[in-house]
């Protein structure tokens, strides 16, 4: 678990977004199991890393459709375990368009977090994924990362959620 902290415009994004596979334009390296993140298979990097955004995109259909776009073959029993581990049951079935505005920012995460779960890869990195989250939600969280066997990188201004990181990695100027 490996949090990554620093003022506004110290990086954070941009190293998540390199981590990522979005960006290649950066100087020295950054070595994934002692290879170089640009020799490796973005196609295949993506394949077993889940992003979570902290501006959730959301698509025309149901709740419960934009989280299964996390794992299209995921089972009912697997998509009903999330949605309720994330408390998303009561607004499952509503209809959600992405130039509607009718979920709050705390639903837009809780969406976000479940695809990233859904997809059940090894690898789970967070921007900012507790804004937003009620105090319930929030702790959910926290005692995720605490128990999980996932290897997690979090962008963080938390300090409750910082001290669930093994590791710190603090960016300035």
């Amino acid at each position: 678990k490996t949090s990554v902290t620093g003022e506004n415009g110290s990086g954070k994004s941009t190293l998540i977004k390199i981590i990522c596979g979005v960006s290649d334009s950066y100087k020295g390296s950054l070595k994934i199991n002692g290879v170089e993140l640009r020799d490796i298979s973005i196609k295949k990097w993506r394949e077993i890393i889940s992003y979570v955004s902290q501006d959730t995109y959301i698509f025309n259909d149901t709740v419960r459709e934009n989280i299964m776009l996390g794992n299209t073959s995921a089972s009912e029993e697997n998509v009903n375990k999330v949605i309720n581990e994330l408390d998303i049951s009561k607004i499952a079935e509503k209809e959600v368009s992405m130039n509607q505005n009718n979920l709050s920012g705390g639903e837009k995460q809780r969406i976000s977090i479940a695809r990233a779960l859904l997809k059940n890869n090894n690898i789970i990195i967070f921007d900012e994924p507790s804004n937003n989250l009620d105090k319930k939600t929030a702790w959910w969280l926290e005692n995720f990362i605490r128990t999980s066997n996932k290897t997690i990188i979090f962008i963080t201004h938390d300090q409750d959620l910082m001290k669930c990181a093994e590791y710190n990695i603090s960016l300035s100027h």
